[in-house]
């Protein structure tokens, strides 16, 4: 034991070093093998005007038409647009999975569609 060490900070290292973490909620990550490849993930998705939370390994899009699934795992890039809330846990599957998550204001969006016209 180290004289400077506290007991405070022994404990922290002893939990540390058994590898004990507070459980999360859902489905555990995906092993890295698990994972889709790159040229197969869906490139980027645009949402707007929802709610964004977690159901076990994908995420859940809520607006007033209702809810669609999207796995977290096929997800490249997720657009969020003006009045989208996510959760914490749903950003959690999300980076588990890693993804990328983009804030965009109106006027992306805006640029974005007069381009694919």
């Amino acid at each position: 034991m180290n004289s400077m060490s506290s007991p405070k900070s022994e404990s922290r290292e002893k939990s540390a070093a058994s590898g004990k973490h507070k459980p999360v909620p859902g489905a555990r990550p995906p092993e890295l093998g698990e994972l889709v490849r790159c040229e197969d993930r869906i490139s980027f998705v645009y949402f707007e005007h929802c709610i964004i939370n977690r159901k076990d390994n994908a995420i859940t899009v809520t607006d007033n038409t209702g809810t669609i699934y999207v796995p977290a795992a096929s997800l490249s890039v997720l657009m969020l647009g003006p009045g989208t809330n996510v959760t914490h846990q749903a950003m959690t599957v999300i980076g588990e999975n890693g993804a990328t998550v983009i804030w965009v204001g109106s006027v992306v969006y805006g640029c974005m569609h007069s381009a694919n016209r």
